[in-house]
């Protein structure tokens, strides 16, 4: 896979964000990096800018599991319930501290889950997963 133009992290957490921004300048200098801590106001954003009739690039998701408002696990139900068209554009990776096998289970056999990354989100991991940039 070439190195993507568009990140979306969602994640409640200020460090891990900073964490993700810096490990993703480090991957692409040219890069779109956009940061939600509110999980909700993200899949607004989301369904207006990849269900409407401009054309966008496509995006990396990194998706918190364990967030207060939403789990990943809901974002990913409301996810599932957008346009075919929406989800084609979005590579999802679970971004995640949880040490729980059922969750990196649920990510493997979930259809819109890429893969599931354990945190932090390290220059190290987007190589791999990316390539070197």
């Amino acid at each position: 896979m070439s190195i993507p133009n568009r990140f979306i992290v969602v994640d409640d957490d200020p460090t891990s964000n900073m964490i993700c921004r810096f490990s993703l300048q480090g991957l692409s200098t040219e890069a779109e990096i956009d940061i939600f801590t509110e999980p909700e106001n993200v899949l607004a954003i989301i369904e207006r800018t990849y269900g409407g009739p401009t054309e966008c690039p496509p995006a990396v998701l990194f998706l918190d599991l364990n967030m207060p408002s939403m789990t990943g696990w809901e974002f990913m139900g409301e996810l599932g319930g957008m346009d075919r068209r929406v989800r084609e554009q979005l590579t999802i990776y679970i971004l995640s501290s949880s040490l729980d096998k059922g969750d990196m289970e649920r990510a493997g056999e979930h259809p819109l889950v890429k893969g599931f990354i354990s945190k932090p989100l390290t220059l190290e991991i987007l190589r791999q997963e990316f390539g070197h940039g």
